[in-house]
């Protein structure tokens, strides 16, 4: 079976086994969220898209658009391109969950959003908890229900940020976007 897999992927499940070492798999969730996101600031290379303004002139803010909250930065989407990538993208995560759970490292996918969600609400905080005992579980720590609510309730941004707006907020070109992810029946990833 592993005749055919990334040698990494040999080396890192040897070594991590014959040190102790534990490994937790985190994604994010929404595959759309997380493009955009990387078209904003400037990580998205392949010619999925580009930073633009409110007027949709492209700009070169990238990653600095986070320390200014009262920037605009959109994301100019190049649809069929970002449909490819949340297709391979799915792909491969599946290919490496199962290759790390074939080596016994990882057991559970987990998702940042429910790791973070305490961030956005109160109602965030449950689920967070659970995301944390999942995470926590997944390396072999039974943790407690009320020391991690205790750790996560003391942080600074607790319940400080605003829940994420519709895709239209953030995608420049959201009309062509929408139709070709319900081409495609990817429009599970959109926000309305």
């Amino acid at each position: 079976k592993l005749q055919n897999w990334d040698p990494s992927f040999q080396v890192m499940g040897t070594f991590f086994k014959d040190t102790g070492i534990k490994a937790a798999l985190v994604f994010r969730n929404n595959i759309l969220d997380w493009n955009v996101c990387r078209i904003r600031d400037c990580f998205a290379g392949s010619g999925m898209g580009h930073p633009v303004n409110e007027n949709g002139v492209e700009d070169e803010v990238c990653f600095g658009r986070r320390k200014d909250p009262n920037l605009s930065t959109w994301a100019l989407v190049n649809p069929a391109k970002m449909v490819t990538s949340i297709k391979q993208t799915e792909i491969d995560r599946v290919e490496t969950l199962k290759k790390l759970r074939e080596l016994g490292l990882v057991t559970e996918e987990l998702y940042s959003e429910d790791l973070l969600s305490f961030e956005l609400s109160s109602e965030g905080l449950e689920r967070s908890v659970e995301g944390w005992k999942k995470f926590l579980s997944s390396w072999g720590i039974a943790a407690s229900t009320q020391i991690i609510k205790e750790v996560l309730t003391q942080e600074p941004r607790i319940g400080r940020l605003p829940n994420p707006g519709p895709h239209s907020d953030v995608i420049y070109n959201i009309d062509e976007v929408e139709s070709e992810l319900r081409k495609n029946g990817l429009e599970h990833y959109l926000r309305t």
